[in-house]
């Protein structure tokens, strides 16, 4: 919803540059990237993620980065210290 007051002050700003000063709609925007493509396909920082749940890990990697296609693993174990496998 356009405010009457954000109209009448600047009529020739559209609703995203009153709400974004720095974004420009009129001409081509360039925008730098945080990381690169490589680092954003391996998903996780070192490409793996370990999440320890009471009796169990869960293991994440990013698609491609084993060559047997594994993304996920979860592991139940037996007892709460995470020693032996059910």
């Amino acid at each position: 919803m356009i405010n009457k007051c954000m109209v009448s002050l600047r009529p020739w700003l559209s609703p995203l540059e009153f709400f974004f000063p720095g974004l420009s709609t009129r001409g081509s925007v360039f925008l730098t990237p945080l990381f690169s493509t490589a680092e954003f396909e391996t998903r996780y920082s070192q490409g793996k993620k370990v999440i320890l749940y009471k009796k169990a890990k869960l293991e994440k990697w990013a698609p491609y980065l084993n060559e047997n296609g594994l993304v996920k693993r979860l592991t139940v174990y037996a007892d709460l210290d995470c020693k032996r496998d059910a």
